[in-house]
């Protein structure tokens, strides 16, 4: 009975914690927030590290840090206990030290103009311009 509580216990311990991430965009730009069905060509995942079973941070890498460095203009972060970040803290638990994974996805200026470029109406005011070119060049 003793090894069942104590079982019991330590399982609680590393399942549970009180979490926090910084999930902010430079002051200096103006970052759009996807939703969750929309693409992105961007993806990066950091894990964030937390003692006292995650009330207190070790690292506070921040999303705008990431948005900055990658120039992203289009963003959506998120935060999760991946099974990586499971084993991990079954084994640094023991010191109450967990880990958490923050997942940056976003675009940057370049491809929202790739996006805009295939845009069926944007692609047919294209063909317009260049018949119209051409028609120009014709007629000279």
């Amino acid at each position: 009975m003793r090894r069942v509580v104590i079982c019991f216990i330590c399982a609680t311990l590393m399942l549970s914690g009180c979490y926090s991430a910084k999930m902010v965009a430079p002051s200096d730009s103006d970052v759009k927030v996807l939703t969750e069905t929309d693409n992105t060509e961007f993806k990066k995942e950091i894990r964030l590290w937390y003692v006292l079973f995650g009330a207190v941070p070790i690292n506070e890498p921040t999303s705008a840090e990431i948005i900055e460095k990658y120039q992203l203009t289009e963003v959506r972060v998120t935060t999760k206990h991946k099974f990586l970040d499971y084993l991990i803290g079954a084994f640094t638990g023991i010191a109450s030290i967990v880990p958490m994974t923050m997942v940056i996805e976003g675009n940057t200026q370049a491809s929202n103009a790739d996006a805009a470029m295939t845009n069926p109406q944007d692609a047919e005011q294209l063909r317009q311009i260049a018949a119209d070119l051409k028609a120009s060049a014709d007629q000279q």
